[in-house]
């Protein structure tokens, strides 16, 4: 039940950072979630990465 609830929480509209940033009188304003299209950039650059460093150690011996 705890671990159910911590997950409501971080996933929740108001996060304990938002909560801080508000006590001290600022407002979050940079969006925390990723979409579909942002997931998908970000696995097809680390994908590409990981390749491009196991393509350069084998081009390199």
């Amino acid at each position: 039940m705890a671990e159910n609830q911590k997950r409501l929480e971080v996933f929740g509209d108001m996060t304990d950072e938002d909560g801080r940033l508000e006590n001290l009188g600022h407002e979050q304003e940079l969006k925390r979630s990723f979409g579909l299209l942002s997931m998908i950039g970000f696995s097809f650059s680390v994908v590409t990465s990981s390749v491009t460093c196991i393509f350069l150690e084998h081009a390199a011996k």
